[in-house]
């Protein structure tokens, strides 16, 4: 009987601990949580140290180390891909993202919420080769752009805008003379017919 109520005492003290291990894990994440959140909504470092030390988030230190432990996996998961892909064909996009209209709130480390952000989408053509820089000896054959961005293609691109639209300007206003020269010609053979008409009847 002793035996049996050490048994259930052992149980129930082994499930005491597991689940203040549960409630304890999921209080920790979300500590971390608030205070990932705080750091992105821009609080200063000493307003999550204070809600810390009130027992409501994690303290900044912990939040720098987790930002830094997921900045390191992103940053292997992203090299481990490419390397598996190098000799694939990658098509990436970027998109560089600037947020001027930030609010301007002076606090102890900025003076305003501006951000700038870039962003990299890579995917990865698993079935088509890598696309080479030089074909031989064809230069020309080459798809990369070393000047980024070629004034010589832009001056000739507008310039065939321009002149297509001084075209199209002209060859507009050359059909509203003719519709106006027609519009004024034919009121003039009615005006002519009405006249006609006028001396005939007396």
């Amino acid at each position: 009987m002793d035996h049996t109520i050490s048994q259930r005492q052992e149980g129930l003290s082994f499930l005491c601990y597991f689940l203040a291990g549960i409630g304890n894990k999921h209080i920790s994440s979300l500590k971390k949580d608030i205070a990932m959140f705080l750091n992105h909504s821009g609080a200063s470092d000493q307003a999550i140290d204070t809600l810390s030390n009130m027992q409501l988030s994690s303290t900044s230190r912990e939040n720098r180390r987790e930002k830094n432990v997921i900045s390191s996996i992103h940053r292997d998961n992203v090299t481990r891909d490419l390397v598996k892909y190098q000799t694939n064909a990658i098509i990436v996009n970027i998109d560089d993202y600037h947020n001027i209209h930030g609010l301007r709130i002076p606090t102890t480390t900025s003076t305003s919420t501006v951000a700038h952000m870039t962003t990299v989408l890579a995917i990865p053509i698993p079935t088509t080769t890598a696309i080479p820089k030089n074909v031989g000896d064809n230069v020309y054959a080459d798809i990369h752009n070393p000047r980024i961005v070629d004034s010589d293609i832009l001056i000739s691109k507008i310039e065939c805008r321009c002149r297509d639209e001084k075209i199209n300007g002209v060859e507009r206003r050359l059909d509203e003379k003719v519709e106006e020269g027609l519009d004024k010609v034919e009121t003039k053979i009615y005006e002519l017919r009405d006249l006609i008409m006028a001396q005939n009847l007396r």
